[in-house]
């Protein structure tokens, strides 16, 4: 999806594609450091370090930054005069956002996790987990809601919907209402 994105802004030079694009992008790379960071996939404690928090941090950061980039998307997409005229600036300046707002919370979650509210406790979540997945289930709903009062929806606008619904849909089920692991 984010290489077709990519694309599209490659040949529309729309800052709104550009920031869904990264959205896409950040969702990947984040997702495989959530990956690799779950006890007993490849190793005891994963394989990037951290601790018995480091990956419901790692899901928390996840969900709440892939919609705050759909919003951007629909703030870009309402005021159509963001055209990009430097692409190459505009790929490498995006990139290097993703990239290191995926490197801060993976650092967050593995060095500094013992500086964060614990969300989980031997495999089932606590109070505090409840408020962390709980903000990060609302920025969805934001995502969602700013994507319902556009103004003018295309069929791509109707795609980020429903993924962001669906997206509201996982968090709820899998954070939210489900209390353990």
């Amino acid at each position: 999806t984010a290489v077709i994105l990519l694309g599209q802004f490659l040949r529309l030079h729309s800052l709104a594609l550009l920031a869904l694009c990264s959205a896409y992008f950040f969702d990947a790379f984040i997702a495989v450091f959530y990956e690799l960071s779950f006890p007993s996939t490849f190793g005891p404690q994963g394989i990037i370090g951290g601790g018995q928090q480091t990956t419901a941090w790692l899901y928390a950061f996840w969900h709440a930054g892939m919609p705050l980039f759909v919003i951007a998307y629909a703030i870009f997409d309402r005021r159509s005069g963001h055209t990009v005229t430097n692409m190459r600036l505009a790929v490498v300046a995006s990139t290097a956002l993703v990239l290191a707002s995926v490197a801060v919370f993976v650092v967050a979650a593995t060095v500094f996790q013992d500086y964060l509210p614990p969300i989980m406790s031997g495999g089932k979540k606590i109070t505090s987990g409840y408020y962390v997945l709980g903000a990060a289930w609302l920025f969805g709903f934001a995502a969602l809601y700013v994507m319902w009062r556009k103004d003018m929806r295309t069929s791509l606008d109707v795609c980020v919907t429903l993924a962001m619904l669906a997206w509201v849909c996982d968090v709820g089920l899998a954070a939210a209402f489900n209390g353990q692991r």
